[in-house]
């Protein structure tokens, strides 16, 4: 439901894309903190619930991997070298030039 939510909110920078955006990824890490309170009723199951859990947290990965993705195509992550020109040195030039006086 989240990558067809994602997918539906375009292209675009807009708020509504942003919003759904920071949700996918907001709503699975609070699903992933809150596993155990998820699955406390089913406690008393005597097989354990290791495998069941690591696939709740494995597909809640996943939803935020796409969100990351999304985060991604619309320009939200710095991906590209340009995004990082701002932290490169400026070099000094090795030679000072200025204009002088004409004599005539």
């Amino acid at each position: 439901m989240q990558a067809f939510m994602l997918w539906m909110a375009g292209s675009g920078v807009n708020i509504f894309s942003i919003m759904i955006t920071v949700y996918a990824i907001i709503n699975p890490a609070k699903a992933i903190m809150s596993t155990n309170s998820a699955f406390a009723r089913f406690s008393d199951v005597k097989k354990g619930m290791f495998e069941v859990k690591a696939v709740f947290i494995l597909l809640n990965l996943l939803s935020m991997a796409v969100a990351i993705y999304k985060c991604a195509t619309l320009g939200f992550l710095p991906t590209t070298p340009s995004d990082w020109v701002s932290m490169l040195p400026v070099k000094e030039a090795m030679e000072f030039s200025s204009g002088g006086l004409a004599s005539f």
